[in-house]
């Protein structure tokens, strides 16, 4: 019989403990989880972004992973379905509504239950993946990889470039594991930052950490706008911002409203002449 047990955390984050124990403290206490939330909310400190994330922390020996195995479910015992075998994962990201982090105890063995108990550094591996699996997270709330709003093609396009730069991009496997990887390098949590999942430091460059620190803000706010130019420097992201008019009825044509910029800490300006007839970028508001 499975054991489980769920609770708020901070920022509306919905923790699920699937734990084998007599508690699911076992798995690292809510506090134990909610700091790296914390650090993860601090650098995006955005409440809708976070609120209804659930997050799943597995013991890998809970029965309840062979029964989805069994019933044909993707889950951390096996995320490949069409492959022989289990396919084992550390983590993986669903939806808003999963993002999965597996605690492995030493000698795990997917047909078998381990005679060890979890140690602080199995807790710790399992909580350092979460900063990895956010990223994907991240990929999604910001529309990477999505073929909708202009918007959301501009910051893809862009990252593809800054991948092609760093010539990285055959080390992920794939783009979507690239965002995950730079995004735990830049924006996870302080024990994560500054290095790769394999240890590899990474120093990225000022315009790759404003794309990430931006993107989500860019893609909320210029969803709806008619836009080009899209431009991301080292200390802003600039672009310009169009309306439709119809000074002929049936006849659309676009007026410049000016060019825009943001910062890493989402404070918007305007390209604008000053007092001292100067042209600069100017705070709105």
């Amino acid at each position: 019989m499975s054991k489980y047990a769920a609770h708020y955390i901070s920022h509306g984050v919905v923790l699920h403990r699937f734990y084998i124990g007599e508690s699911p403290d076992e798995l690292g206490t809510a506090a134990f989880w909610d700091a790296h939330i914390k650090e993860l909310y601090d650098q995006l400190p955005f409440p809708e972004y976070w609120s209804g994330l659930d997050l799943q922390v597995w013991h890998m020996d809970s029965p309840k992973l062979d029964e989805m195995r069994a019933s044909g479910e993707v889950n951390l015992e096996d995320y490949d379905l069409k492959t022989s075998g289990c396919q084992i994962a550390a983590g993986l990201f669903f939806s808003k509504d999963r993002l999965d982090l597996g605690v492995f105890p030493e000698g795990y063995k997917p047909e078998a239950v381990s005679p060890n108990k979890l140690t602080v550094t199995n807790l710790l591996n399992a909580r350092k993946t979460l900063s990895h699996e956010a990223g994907h997270f991240h990929a999604m709330m910001c529309g990477a990889f999505d073929t909708g709003a202009y918007i959301r093609k501009e910051i893809t396009r862009v990252f593809r470039e800054q991948l092609q730069a760093l010539s990285l991009a055959g080390q992920f496997g794939n783009e979507g594991e690239a965002w995950a990887e730079f995004y735990k390098s830049m924006l996870g949590a302080v024990e994560c930052r500054g290095s790769f999942s394999d240890g590899k430091p990474f120093n990225p460059p000022r315009s790759l950490y404003l794309l990430f620190k931006t993107a989500y803000w860019l893609q909320g706010n210029l969803n709806q706008r008619v836009i080009d130019g899209f431009t991301v420097a080292e200390n802003l992201v600039w672009w310009q911002d169009y309306s439709i008019t119809y000074p002929i009825p049936g006849f659309p044509q676009l007026k410049s409203n000016g060019w825009f910029a943001v910062d890493q800490n989402w404070t918007k300006y305007k390209w604008q002449i000053t007092n001292s007839g100067q042209w600069a970028w100017v705070k709105e508001g």
